[in-house]
């Protein structure tokens, strides 16, 4: 009898203890709901969600007071919709927008308060158990969230400029990789150089600055470009000049973002910051020495190392890994020369191929090619290349596979890594050391 009354009050005790626990931390309802296509897995949908919650917090941070508003709209939730494939997207977007979004993986639709993402770059499901919810889907579902969370909570939003609607959803985006901890700082961070590096082209060789702000000038940038430079003055503007986020669509702050001394000082800033990487195609994500580059179905993935001089004497090696993709093939580039750079093919099919690459939209010439090297799927190779002399010799696993002269076709002093179309491949311990003996 004492035991049992015991056990009542303990279970009394413990229930009262959880009631308490849960009426000190009243769970916060999220503003996002997430509908997932049946084909993707748990893991992913689950990374997904954490990306929404990290978007959700971000938002309000920077915006408390739109967090504390409800909704302009009846609708409070946005939802977001993600997509397994390319085809999966634009089926379910295409009538929607009639065409408008069939170039792209994302879409907001404002009146229905619902976000489209496709998993992108598309990569087999095996692959997609090593890499994990790709970076760049990352970005673009925060991207879309973002749209629409401020959508619904504030009507000056939907009358902004373009500029300030695109560069504070990048902005927001690129919050939320760097505090989930799947990029670095935006310097060193793949597609925040890259941006950052198509600001600095922008000014190469002009004297006057320029923002978004100059409508006409803006509208006549390519789409790359724009989106570019919405997010430079978009960070500059709330991290630099400390312009709070909300102030972007006030009236009274255009006389702020016209003035000439701005202007310049986001000038000196932009062409001031340094980064670790540019690339082409958005496909690389790079954290704490270790990379996975994911390349679309239609071209290869390039990135080169910024800053980074290869000086003789020295070889590059390091440690790849292709993932289960159609492409299966792994690049290190050697150099950008005026006229073209050299590249080290690693693929299953082919081989070890030393090519000469004018430029990504031409074929490769094949200098030299070693065909008895067993690359396999999933596993991990160690390499090491190096070149003096007027040659190029490229190690795997200790072993030299490949020695090749390069006649007239010497590479310049930088280096890249590279991914072929439609394929996803690991990096890890790049780095430059003494060449020893060839």
């Amino acid at each position: 009898m004492a035991r049992r009354s015991f056990h009542s009050a303990l279970a009394t005790f413990l229930l009262s203890l959880i009631i308490l626990l849960i009426s000190s931390h009243p769970a916060q309802a999220s503003d996002f709901a997430l509908r997932a296509d049946p084909s993707i897995s748990k893991d992913i949908v689950r990374d997904a969600r954490r990306v929404l919650a990290l978007t959700q917090r971000q938002l309000s941070d920077a915006f408390p007071d739109l967090a504390k508003r409800k909704a302009a709209s009846k609708k409070q939730t946005c939802a977001l919709r993600l997509y397994r494939s390319p085809n999966a997207f634009r089926s379910a977007v295409s009538k929607r927008t009639r065409g408008r979004f069939d170039h792209s993986f994302a879409f907001a639709d404002y009146a229905a308060t619902t976000g489209h993402v496709a998993l992108q770059p598309y990569l087999s499901d095996e692959a997609l158990a090593e890499v994990g919810l790709p970076v760049l889907t990352r970005y673009q579902i925060a991207h879309e969230a973002t749209h629409l969370w401020l959508a619904v909570r504030a009507r000056e939003y939907l009358d902004a400029d373009d500029w300030i609607r695109e560069g504070l959803a990048t902005w927001i985006a690129s919050k939320v990789v760097t505090a989930g901890g799947w990029v670095s700082s935006f310097e060193s961070d793949p597609f925040a150089a890259t941006r950052l590096r198509r600001v600095q082209r922008l000014y190469l060789g002009r004297t006057r600055t320029f923002t978004p702000c100059d409508k006409s000038w803006y509208d006549a940038l390519g789409s790359p470009d724009r989106y570019a430079l919405a997010w430079s003055w978009t960070r500059f503007l709330i991290e630099e000049a400390k312009i709070e986020p909300n102030e972007l669509w006030s009236r009274d702050a255009h006389a702020k973002f016209e003035s000439s001394a701005l202007r310049s000082q986001f000038k000196d800033d932009c062409l001031a910051q340094r980064f670790g990487w540019y690339e082409t195609g958005r496909t690389l994500q790079w954290h704490d020495g270790v990379g996975y580059q994911c390349a679309f179905g239609e071209n290869a993935s390039t990135a080169w190392r910024a800053g980074q001089r290869w000086p003789m004497g020295k070889s590059l090696s390091g440690t790849f890994t292709i993932l289960a993709n159609p492409g299966n093939e792994a690049r290190v580039l050697l150099a950008k020369a005026a006229d073209g750079h050299l590249v080290v093919s690693f693929q299953r099919k082919n081989g070890v191929r030393l090519l000469w690459q004018r430029n990504a939209y031409e074929p490769a010439t094949v200098l030299e090619r070693s065909n008895d090297v067993p690359l396999q799927q999933g596993r991990s190779f160690d390499f090491q290349i190096h070149y003096r002399r007027g040659e190029v010799h490229v190690s795997i696993d200790n072993r030299r596979v490949l020695r090749a002269s390069l006649d007239a076709k010497q590479p310049g002093d930088g280096w890249g890594v590279g991914a072929g179309a439609g394929a996803a491949v690991r990096w890890s311990n790049i780095r430059l050391t003494a060449a020893g003996r060839p």
